[in-house]
């Protein structure tokens, strides 16, 4: 049977919304929020549920305006973390995360 889901690498030019997650990437960032959460379990901020999970695809999140045009937003590849019990969803910059490249301000930066 033919894989219906084309994963892809974290070089990867398509544009967000059509950017599946392999595996390893999912697992990545799958520890990555584990390892950030400060309570255990990393429960639902809504329902409490310890049942959510990464979804295979990255999603857009709207980010300020473009300075270049000052019309346009930026989009920003999130990984998004579904609660499986009330559908609460959270949003992480991927390029924090490490599964793309692309500027990350840091505290210092003037332009941050």
């Amino acid at each position: 049977m033919e894989n219906l889901i084309q994963l892809a690498s974290a070089d990867d030019t398509r544009p967000i919304t059509q950017r599946l997650m392999t595996i390893e990437e999912i697992q990545k960032a799958t520890a990555w929020v584990n390892d950030k959460s400060v309570r255990e379990g990393d429960p639902c901020q809504v329902c409490g549920s310890t049942h959510s999970l990464v979804e295979p695809s990255l999603g857009p999140m709207p980010g300020g305006i473009n300075p270049y045009d000052g019309v346009t937003g930026w989009l920003h590849p999130a990984v998004v973390v579904t609660c499986q019990n009330c559908g609460f969803m959270r949003y992480f910059n991927a390029v924090i995360v490490g599964l793309m490249k692309g500027y990350v301000p840091s505290s210092g930066d003037e332009n941050a």
